[in-house]
């Protein structure tokens, strides 16, 4: 199902609205609660919504009936804040009433909550986070959390430093090869020009993949995709222009880093690649 379909519920007639809204099935996008839920409860689901792909939250259903929210008037106002009041940062939504007819047969409204999806992590006051999957608000733990905060781009992944790590950590015959093509006086220089190292002396997550004996030991997951693009295929992939794209391209070939192999620029076959250490 998809918010189209909630939409299209949305717009059958009063007597038709609340009924099939209950009836259709929780999912990705969307999900049911009664006008009884407590206001941080729906902050679960809007934060879970937010960092994931957004979607819609009906309150007033309750197991498959039509309850209503004309009854739990003074709770509608503090579920109506429940972003602001338990959701740090706010969860961006909008907030409506949509008339119904309840299971009583009589005049109602439910409370319609549009949740955006989010470009940073959002989560409750007591630092819960939440991520919708399936049809569940799941909370995330500390790896979890982290991983959806690399995603989203708030951090930069590469660019932490891993623990108990020194720039002693990082030699060999990879970066004497490095310093040696781009000319740099010390290791320290090069590492920390290229933020492989950090201010305090600790070793990057890519300075550790690129240059540490052992970069397995904290990142047992990690494994190397090599890669033979045309200057094309870069293009297109990074949505840059050719020439901005070639001047980048030969910053790296003139650093050792890359090489390119072809019989003419108008070679259809020719390709970029790392270059091979002596």
């Amino acid at each position: 199902m998809t918010s189209n379909q909630v939409d299209h519920c949305l717009n059958l007639t009063i007597d038709k609205r609340g009924s099939a809204l209950a009836t259709i099935d929780e999912d990705q996008w969307y999900e049911r609660k009664s006008a009884r839920v407590d206001p941080r409860k729906l902050a679960e689901a809007m934060v879970a919504m937010a960092n994931a792909e957004g979607g819609v939250v009906v309150v007033g259903l309750y197991d498959k009936a039509v309850e209503g929210i004309d009854a739990f008037r003074p709770k509608t106002n503090n579920l109506r804040q429940a972003s602001i009041d338990h959701c740090t940062p706010p969860v961006r939504a909008t907030i409506d009433e949509t008339e119904c007819i309840d299971d009583r047969g009589h005049p109602n409204h439910l409370l319609v909550v549009r949740i955006d999806p989010s470009e940073t992590v959002h989560e409750l006051m007591n630092g819960d986070c939440y991520l919708r999957v399936g049809d569940e608000s799941r909370k995330l733990n500390y790896s979890q959390r982290r991983e959806l905060t690399y995603d989203k781009g708030t951090a930069q992944f590469d660019g932490v430093a891993v623990p108990f790590t020194e720039s002693s950590d990082l030699q060999g015959p990879v970066l004497d090869n490095y310093r040696r093509v781009t000319g740099a006086v010390s290791d320290h220089s090069i590492l920390r020009a290229r933020n492989l190292i950090t201010r305090d002396g600790n070793a990057t997550v890519a300075g550790h993949l690129l240059f540490a004996a052992n970069p397995q030991e904290h990142y047992p997951e990690a494994y190397v995709r090599v890669l033979r693009l045309g200057t094309g295929d870069i293009a297109e992939h990074l949505e840059w222009t050719r020439p901005t794209v070639l001047t980048r391209l030969r910053a790296l070939q003139a650093e050792g880093l890359i090489e390119w192999s072809g019989t003419s620029t108008r070679d259809p076959r020719a390709v970029w690649s790392f270059k091979a250490l002596p």
